[in-house]
């Protein structure tokens, strides 16, 4: 069975890279993939997942391929992380083994939270077996994909066969649609808050100068008060001094009539 030893040693890399907690802990209790996933792949989930979800599995795998059977496994193992981490070797072979065919909750969070793993067909190529291991399998080519033409009918055939997963490929279309949608939205808006930004410091520029215009105003205003208050001081000095010379004229032109009188 050469294709399952490949797929059990690119599960338990997947394990690794997205599951590192999970992978020690199984490391730990000397745990290997194929006491409990060898079914899976032997399968494709028929013995665990009961019909109506079932159906949903073998769909998306005709679209998607053998990731979807990776993302799942990986989705299935992230639920007994709890149980990995307590029990024993022989109880959490059992329990992954038992636990999931008659759990039709586990069942469907299994089969969504499989997509929030990112796993690519490139990576699984790379993670294919060494060349001696793939020899010594029967195998000179450890590809475990459908060819492009053989996905093409495969995916036109699960879309006329299941009208849920029809909807789901338009559900995803349109929003991926929606997400550009909301990237040119929030590209344009940063590019608005800038130019309110810069606008705004031009705004306070313009404010701080006429500010200072209005001090220096006030100032001005304030030097010209006080020097008219000098100018209106000065004035009255000027009109008491006029006065008293008048009078003082004044008294000398009686006298001297008064004198010519005599």
């Amino acid at each position: 069975m050469p294709r399952l030893k490949i797929a059990l040693y690119q599960l338990d890399k997947l394990i690794q890279k997205h599951l590192p907690d999970i992978y020690i802990n199984l490391k730990k209790k000397e745990i290997s993939c194929d006491l409990f996933a060898v079914q899976w792949f032997l399968t494709l989930f028929s013995y665990d997942f009961e019909p109506p979800y079932l159906n949903i599995v073998w769909d998306i795998f005709l679209i998607r391929g053998w990731k979807f059977i990776f993302q799942l496994s990986l989705a299935i193992i992230k639920q007994f992380s709890e149980i990995i981490a307590r029990l024993d070797c022989e109880q959490i072979v059992f329990c992954i083994k038992n636990s999931i065919k008659d759990n039709k909750l586990m069942q469907m969070l299994a089969i969504r939270q499989g997509f929030s793993f990112k796993v690519k067909n490139k990576e699984l190529e790379k993670m294919n077996l060494g060349e001696e291991e793939l020899v010594s399998c029967g195998r000179s080519n450890g590809s475990l994909y459908m060819s492009p033409p053989m996905e093409e009918a495969a995916a036109d055939l699960a879309l006329n066969f299941n009208p849920h997963v029809r909807q789901f490929e338009i559900y995803n279309q349109v929003t991926a649609q929606d997400n550009i949608v909301i990237r040119k939205r929030s590209s344009q808006l940063k590019d608005s808050n800038i130019e309110k930004k810069s606008n705004n410091k031009c705004v306070n520029k313009r404010g701080a100068s006429i500010r200072a215009s209005r001090r220096n105003d006030f100032k001005e205003n304030c030097n010209v008060s006080a020097i008219n208050v000098r100018h209106k001081e000065r004035c009255k000095l000027l009109g008491h001094n006029k006065r008293k010379a008048s009078d003082i004229s004044f008294h000398k032109v009686k006298e001297n009539n008064r004198d010519y009188d005599i």
